[in-house]
């Protein structure tokens, strides 16, 4: 009564004053201390709400009424299905008399101003309820009505699990698992977006009761579905699935070749030819260029779980009306070329469900045009629910003027495109003046890279939709980028200039986007540049986190923002500037939403208006000896360890000081704190151990610490309740060893690792030796074998010598030394107790070999083993055809008295040998090196053709042989012979004599023909040998191609997959790598990486990351050495024959161009009778790159080689 009194004592005062202002001065009546009601006043403020707990306890709460001893809540009961249920204006007493409601009688709360009820009410319904107040000695009040409608719902826990069945192009098969004991199940699918109506926001397919599977039907076909399992409104569980695409008489493809038989079919179809591409299990289809040549869609088979086949490559897009030229390489030992006529050209390109690879940016974009099209060839492009990621460029080219193409509608829809370079162009890069029926850029995530994202330099677009994309770190500092979305290239003078402006004549869309971290160049990287001729006109709900500076205009001098759309302008109607990130962790590329901004307006693109589910952690596993954590793995760790967890099988303790994983390691950054049994509680890392061992660990001082802290080791029980300091390893030290010698096999134990102040820690190891004195040395490297028995081979060996060695326990990898007949050592190292030698590629001579064994990089405990004993591998040299005039004398042999060794030379060698290509064949009598009136001759008695005592030359085909000899006493006979045919006997004067020239012409030798010489009986001094080949002798060069040959790179068994820092000899070509300039063999993409440019000596001739191989013959050299570059102007391919006339060194450029970025034909290449005139022996052809020759590029030098061989000339 108090308060009522009080509202009436205002009204009366002013009642009063209103007649004292009126001049009339009355008396005031008295205040009314008491109201006088008949009926109790009636609740005010009532309102419901409804548990999220269970979905149907509804508390009813209103403000109390005076006078109310008890208060009636009246419940009635509705459908929740709002076609059924009344709208509230149509409630009323006549309905509600024909109702039975719930009532409750309510005693009114002791204290306070409002009193509550809570009931639980039957789920699933809509509820009215009112409430009154009673009093015996008064009326009842009127009633107050709660907010209707109530709604329960039902909530439970979810099913145990949802799968995805199946999928076609209009229908998705789910099934579920129920507990043992769940006996509601699922009465009810809900699949979302309504396939049915865009205006409700799920359909409902029905379930029978006990079923665990459902088909969902009369789907859209390649559309992206939520399909959640329901018991009545509670959601247990959903999945999401893409259904297929729709496909008609599709062509299924598994392999490569497959695929490109495929593509050339659309040349000439009646309809677009759709190709279906088979999942491989990851397994990449190295595509490389892939040419449409008429109307083309191509599918991707995805898994349930959504991977997606991975395609290496691009689509170029041909001409319509061209014809297309091709070869068809199915079989590589056979390359087909073929051609077709008149081509429909690429019309139209579909492609949805890949997983399109730019093969470390050797591809530049996704799609280009290489030409213009006809005016009235109109093309369309749709690109939906890819994974684009690795090209140059972008995903979109027509990177000249020249190149005019209209179009119909460009969509882009539902991908994530992401690692993109930025280089040589721009993300979706138009420069010709076009017209465009329509760009549709919608539900992407583009995220890491570009150079401009979005770049149009003229013409006319229809309509223009940017909508729900999350847009990521893009527009990487160059000078030439121009921010993210540019149409129009400015105007060139005052004028303007048409040609360089674009129009969008309907909608220009801007809406519901989420940009992020879009601040790699503060002055370039902006939403829309100055060059900007079109602008937005719907612009709503976008959003902005962390962006350039100069993003939006902000009006300084020489900015690059368009100072027509102001920061105001991209928040309009629903957007924001955001101060905190939106996302879980957009830095990191977890872009699930997690701003209630963002998420109320479903801005992004729509897969990530989800939460995102970290993976648990993972209990500890007790440490296997030898582990290595690796302190640097931002990636493992994140870059702040904020709270406790486990990662990587660490347990990390943080309560208030993190621990920062920096780029030398982890940073304790405090002290930790420490709980009332001593262990610590913060700032700390741990890991479990179940045995003996040593902790290895090394540390230097924090910024913000100092020389003398140090890390703790301690030890503690499994359960955290105590712990015993073993150790410490200060600053700066490396590899400190705490060993733990007492743990118990099986006993499980906690190591716990903390600073004593902020200090780095730069290694971790867990080792099982305990030994606490000097570290361990690796046993040395023993029981070394040739794989071809002896320990020497010919250098024309076919093939590969395997030197292998006993393992090392614990060696990570091996020191291979070699020290060849040059003297100088080469290092390699190995992982495994192997070691490949090829003589074919190696100087004539010994090879002293030692091996040294290295501890793995995470092994700390160890160290290295002592270098092994040297073994010797001699590669002997053969007998090679001599075409150009040759002599061997004086000088000759005092380097083959070198070769022997002089004491072994004076007293006589007895062994087969050649030796700068003049062979001996001993046969038990030796050969002894002294001199004659004072010249340096070889001595040797009385032999047999080929078989004692028997000098060697093999020829190239006829000539003269002109042999200088004396007798060592009488007279004797010097014996020239063919092969074993003897030639004639020649008289070699006595010693008392000089010496004479016998001169032999042999007119029957042929390329290969061997011709020895030798005394019929006892000895003669040989001065010297001189070969002089006749001018009609052909070249012959077993080692040379001699017949067509074409290398198969995807033959693992002749190019095993690796790297190699050695020459390696396939089938007569030679691929050669050196220290530090290793190649690969890549069988599965069918090629050889050369990984970089060559070192070119003085003459301009690679001396590593080169291919080559020796011709005798004229012919055609077939060869195909593409770009990793995602440019076709970007990288030098030279081919150059080498060859020697008259003993002098001549070079003959066959070819020098730009290596094409794509997959292609092999390219043909002529060698002439004129490009080997004159040369003295086998040419050699030279396969590299010489970088020199693109000044505007010198960085770039990588190419690879897909296709090489070689056709002799009949």
């Amino acid at each position: 009564m108090k308060r009522i009194s009080s509202i009436f004592t205002t009204a009366f005062c002013a009642l009063g004053l209103m007649s004292l202002a009126a001049g009339c001065v009355e008396q005031i009546p008295p205040v009314i201390e008491d109201l006088e009601l008949s009926s109790v006043l009636t609740p005010s403020e009532a309102y419901a709400s409804v548990s999220a707990t269970d979905g149907n306890t509804v508390t009813f709460t209103w403000t109390n009424s005076n006078a109310a001893t008890e208060y009636l809540l009246q419940i009635y009961q509705f459908s929740a299905d709002k076609e059924i249920q009344p709208a509230l204006g149509e409630i009323t007493e006549e309905m509600l008399s024909g109702m039975v409601p719930e009532e409750v009688t309510v005693t009114p709360a002791e204290s306070g101003t409002s009193t509550s009820a809570s009931l639980e009410l039957e789920r699933e319904f809509s509820y009215y309820a009112r409430v009154r107040a009673q009093n015996p000695d008064l009326s009842p009040s009127k009633w107050a009505v709660f907010p209707y409608p109530i709604d329960t719902y039902s909530v439970m826990d979810p099913v145990e699990a949802v799968n995805l069945v199946e999928r076609t192009s209009n229908s998705i098969t789910v099934s579920w698992m129920l507990a043992a004991d769940d006996t509601d199940g699922i009465t009810e699918i809900r699949v979302s977006p309504n396939p049915d109506n865009s205006d409700e926001a799920y359909k409902v397919y029905p379930v029978e009761a006990g079923a665990t599977q459902c088909v969902v039907d009369h789907l859209k076909p390649s559309t992206r579905y939520t399909v959640a399992v329901h018991y009545k409104s509670a959601n247990r569980g959903e999945v999401k699935a893409w259904t297929r695409p729709e496909l008609g008489s599709a062509i299924s493809v598994s392999d490569t070749g497959a695929f490109r038989q495929a593509l050339r079919e659309a040349a000439d179809a009646e309809s677009p030819i759709q190709i279906s591409v088979a999942y491989n299990g990851g397994e990449p289809y190295d595509m490389g260029k892939m040419d449409v040549v008429g109307p083309l869609e191509v599918y991707g088979e995805q898994t349930l779980d959504g991977a997606s086949p991975v395609v290496l490559g691009y689509f170029e897009m041909a001409v319509p009306g061209s014809t297309y030229n091709y070869t068809d390489c199915t079989d590589p030992q056979n390359p087909v070329p073929g051609s077709i006529e008149n081509i429909l050209g690429a019309t139209s390109l579909k492609v949805e469900a890949l997983s399109l690879d730019g093969n470390g940016y050797e591809y530049g974009s996704l799609i280009s045009f290489g030409a213009a099209f006809p005016a009235e060839s109109v093309v369309e492009v749709s690109v939906k629910n890819n994974e684009i990621s690795g090209y140059a460029k972008g995903v979109f080219t027509i990177d000249n003027a020249s190149k005019t193409v209209n179009f119909g509608e460009i969509r882009f829809e539902s991908n994530i495109i992401s690692d993109t370079q930025g280089s040589g162009g721009d993300g979706f890069d138009i420069r010709s003046n076009n017209t465009i029926g329509s760009i549709v850029f919608r539900n992407n995530t583009v995220t890491d890279g570009m150079r401009t994202f979005f770049r149009i330099d003229a013409g006319t677009i229809g309509s223009f939709e940017f909508s729900s994309n999350t847009v990521n770190n893009l527009c990487f500092g160059t000078s030439n980028n121009d921010g993210l979305l540019k149409l129009g290239n400015g105007p060139k003078g005052d004028d303007g200039d048409a040609a360089r402006t674009v129009t969008v004549t309907g909608t220009y869309i801007l809406k519901d986007n989420l940009f992020l971290n879009n601040n790699n160049s503060e002055s370039n990287t902006v939403l829309f540049s100055t060059k900007c001729t079109a602008l937005p006109t719907e612009v709503s709900g976008n959003f902005f986190y962390n962006n350039s500076p100069k993003f939006f205009y902000t009006g300084e001098s020489g900015e690059k923002a368009n100072k027509d759309f102001l920061q105001e302008d991209a928040i309009a109607d629903g957007g924001a500037m955001l101060s905190a990130d939106p996302c879980y962790d957009s830095e990191k590329g977890i872009f699930n939403v997690t701003s209630q901004a963002v998420l109320a307006a479903e801005a992004g693109d729509p897969r990530w208006l989800e939460a995102y589910v970290p993976e648990p952690d993972k209990p500890l596993e007790p440490a296997e000896y030898g582990a290595y954590w690796n302190l640097t793995d931002t990636d493992t760790f994140d870059d702040v360890i904020s709270a406790s967890c486990v990662r990587g099988n660490l347990k990390f303790i943080v309560k208030s000081s993190p621990i920062n994983v920096t780029g030398s390691g982890f940073e304790f950054t405090a002290e930790p704190t420490f709980d009332f049994n001593g262990v610590p509680d913060d700032c700390t890392v741990a890991f479990l151990v179940d045995g003996p061992g040593s902790v290895i660990l090394s540390s230097v001082a924090s910024e913000s610490g100092s020389d003398n802290d140090h890390i703790t080791v301690a030890l503690g029980s499994e359960d955290g309740s105590s712990i015993e300091v073993h150790g410490a390893a200060y600053a700066g030290e490396e590899g400190a060893k705490i060993a733990f010698p007492s743990i118990m096999n099986g006993e499980r134990h906690l190591v716990y690792l903390y600073g004593c102040d902020p200090i780095v820690m730069t290694q971790l190891s867990w080792v099982e030796d305990t030994n606490t004195g000097e570290a361990p040395v690796l046993e040395t490297p023993s029981n070394f074998v040739f794989s071809c028995g002896e320990p020497v081979a010919d250098d024309t060996f076919e093939g590969d010598v395997t030197l292998t060695w006993d393992a090392v326990p614990y060696a990570g990898s091996y020191t291979v030394t070699v020290t060849g007949p040059d003297g100088v050592p080469a290092e390699s190292s190995v992982t495994d107790p192997t070691f490949v030698l090829t003589p074919s590629t190696m100087t004539p001579g010994d090879y002293t070999i030692t091996v040294q064994a290295i501890p793995a990089e995470t092994d700390l405990s160890r160290e290295p083993s002592e270098v092994s004993e040297p073994v010797t591998f001699t590669v002997k040299e053969t007998l090679k055809p001599v075409y150009v005039e040759t002599t061997w004398g004086a000088d000759y042999f005092t380097r083959l008295e070198a070769f022997l060794g002089a004491e072994e030379a004076a007293s006589g060698v007895a062994e087969d040998f050649v030796f700068e290509n003049l062979g001996y064949v001993s046969g038990g009598k030796a050969v002894k090196i002294g001199t004659t009136g004072g010249a340096k001759r070889a001595q040797t008695g009385g032999g047999k053709a080929g078989e004692q005592a028997s000098w060697q030359i093999m020829v190239g085909g006829p000539g003269t042989l002109v042999v200088n000899a004396i007798s060592s006493g009488d007279p004797r006979k010097v014996v020239v012979a063919l092969g074993d045919t003897e030639l004639g006997e020649y008289d070699a004067p006595d010693s008392d004599l000089s010496p004479v020239d016998i001169t032999v012409q042999i007119s029957d030798a042929v390329a290969g023909s061997i011709v020895n010489v030798y005394s019929s009986s006892g000895n003669i001094n040989f001065m010297s040998f001189t070969w002089t080949p006749d001018p009609t002798g052909e070249i012959y060069d077993e080692t040379a191609i001699n017949e067509e040959y074409h290398a198969d790179f995807s033959d693992a068994t002749k190019f095993p997959a690796g790297d190699y820092e050695e020459a390696k000899l396939v089938d007569k070509i030679s691929y050669v790598g050196g220290s530090g300039k290793k190649i690969t063999f890549d069988p599965g993409s069918k090629r050889v990486k050369f990984n970089g440019g060559p070192d070119l000596d003085e003459n301009g001739i690679p001396e590593n990351r080169y291919a080559s191989f020796k011709i005798t013959k004229p012919g055609i050299i077939y060869h195909y050495l593409r770009s990793s570059s995602g440019d076709d102007a970007k990288r030098n391919v030279t081919i150059l024959l080498t060859k020697t006339v008259g003993g002098v060194l001549e070079k003959v450029e066959l070819y020098s161009g730009m290596a094409p970025t794509g997959s292609g034909d092999a390219m043909e290449l002529e060698v002439t009778a004129e490009h080997l005139a004159g040369a003295d022996a086998a040419a050699t052809i030279y396969f590299f790159n010489d970088q020199s020759k693109v000044p505007d590029n010198p960085d770039g030098k990588a190419v690879n080689i897909y296709q090489l061989g070689f056709k002799p000339a009949e």
